[in-house]
């Protein structure tokens, strides 16, 4: 069963058991190199042969080359680098954050995402923005969907009864700001609203509602009172 060569040299004739070993201090830029001019020096530590072999090219972050190395080996599991080019296992010493949190380069700790922003991915570097007249509630958001609207009676997310109308009020320290009001005509401190004649009128009188929902009491015979309470 035929192999390639990979990094160990090169064989331009078919038919071979093995491979041709290229000078030292060079390495074949393919893994299929038929020829000692794919042989090519080594690129030095932090630096790997890019694909396509022309050029050398830093370590990508989270992986190292030595100078004895022919390309950049990855950082162990959860750990990466705090930069390209880097040039030993030594510098894998960073830990990947998880999502909701990003690398605080003056501690090399993992700090969650401030509030109206979120990071959705591993090892991020910098906390996405929530979009405009959004915010998050939370530190450490790790997902656009925990951006929410800042208006909660816009984006109907208030706990406002039916019978009231919400009032959008400034958030404050990170809290959803609103205020509820029964509409005219009903009472009640507006997450639960009643009608307004709704036990209003005492003594058997009828209530009637103006054309702005205010009260007013029609007393039986022998009773005074806006609300019929007095005997006359």
């Amino acid at each position: 069963m035929c192999e390639t060569c990979g990094l160990r040299g090169y064989q331009p004739n078919s038919g071979q058991d093995r491979c041709i070993l290229c000078p030292e201090g060079t390495v074949p830029i393919y893994q299929n190199s038929t020829t000692i001019a794919h042989c090519l020096d080594k690129c030095r530590a932090g630096m790997q042969r890019s694909s396509d072999g022309s050029t050398c090219e830093p370590c990508p972050i989270g992986s190292f080359k030595s100078a004895e190395d022919m390309v950049c080996m990855m950082c162990p599991t959860g750990r990466t680098t705090l930069s390209k080019a880097s040039k030993s296992l030594a510098a894998c010493h960073i830990k990947i954050c998880f999502p909701g949190t990003i690398l605080d380069h003056s501690t090399f700790k993992c700090e969650p995402c401030d509030f109206g922003t979120f990071m959705d991915e591993y090892d991020g570097r910098i906390c996405k923005t929530c979009p405009v007249s959004t915010t998050t509630y939370q530190l450490g958001a790790n997902s656009a969907k925990m951006c929410e609207w800042t208006n909660q009676c816009k984006a109907s997310t208030h706990n406002c009864h039916w019978l009231a109308a919400c009032i959008d009020l400034p958030d404050e320290n990170h809290k959803k700001m609103y205020s509820c009001k029964c509409k005219p005509g009903f009472v009640g401190n507006g997450f639960h609203c009643v009608d307004a004649c709704e036990g209003f009128c005492l003594n058997g009188g009828s209530c009637l509602k103006t054309g702005r929902g205010e009260t007013k009491c029609i007393c039986a015979n022998g009773f005074a009172g806006r609300r019929c309470q007095s005997e006359e």
